[in-house]
């Protein structure tokens, strides 16, 4: 499950629920899922398939941002980890550092990763 969610975070839809919240899926529009709060989130099937924005941000993450916060999420001596980072952001400001890097540190830019 970890995957997932590291996954959804940085998917096409940066799909992601506030890590304050349920990220339990409500509302379906176009094959984008939504939490009871709006924040686009992600779904999981009983069969383990999950929605094309989490296996998009799955892919996407392994492309590009785990050589710095690892195979799943847990960090590295050069960037930290994003389970615990998530815990403390919603998914906004979550958001916001992934398309336009932080001040501080090396964070590689989403957009340009593109």
């Amino acid at each position: 499950m970890r995957h997932a969610v590291v996954a959804m975070m940085l998917g096409a839809n940066l799909a992601v629920a506030d890590g304050a919240g349920d990220p339990t899926a409500v509302k379906n529009e176009g094959g984008k899922y939504y939490d009871k709060e709006g924040n686009p989130t992600f779904k999981v099937q009983s069969n383990g398939t999950v929605d094309w924005g989490t296996y998009s941000g799955f892919r996407r993450y392994h492309s590009d941002c785990h050589v710095c916060h690892g195979p799943d999420g847990e960090g590295s001596s050069y960037a930290p980890a994003l389970s615990d980072y998530l815990k403390t952001k919603n998914y906004s400001d979550f958001a916001n550092v992934v398309v336009n890097g932080r001040k501080k540190g090396d964070i590689r830019l989403f957009a340009g990763a593109r």
